[in-house]
């Protein structure tokens, strides 16, 4: 089961998780009933990393400039796929983040909990090149 970041903070939510506030967009003009305060960053919603990098990561003052992102977001595919939806979420300063994935080790048929200082990172490259560790 692949599971977009949205999908994955909604189940976090509910069974008691701390996650930033956050809205599923499934058009730019939902942008303008935006529960959540500016700033905010507005996230493709896509099964693939580097989303950053590709421009599918966007910073938002406004609602004008959130719609307008948005817009350019909808309209941007990454790895060939375009998002059927954004994530909009609170935009915050933190002195230090650290990103996790669970991923698939095949070969075993067991997941892996990866961990990295690095937001954009080709999480199954990672995996691949890790070696196991008991």
């Amino acid at each position: 089961m692949e599971l977009l970041e949205y999908q994955v903070k909604e189940w976090f939510r509910t069974i008691g998780i701390p996650v930033l506030p956050s809205q599923k967009i499934d058009h730019p003009t939902d942008l303008k009933r935006l529960k959540i305060r500016y700033p905010i960053v507005l996230k493709s919603q896509v099964h693939a990393g580097e989303r950053a990098k590709a421009g599918g990561v966007r910073f938002a003052e406004t609602t004008i400039d959130a719609i307008a992102a948005a817009q350019n977001i909808f309209n941007l595919p990454i790895l060939g796929e375009l998002p059927e939806v954004l994530l909009a979420e609170a935009k915050y300063n933190a002195e230090q983040e650290f990103f996790l994935a669970v991923v698939l080790d095949t070969a075993v048929c067991r997941p892996i909990l990866l961990g990295c200082k690095e937001a954009d990172i080709d999480w199954e490259s990672a995996g691949k090149k890790m070696q196991h560790v008991v």
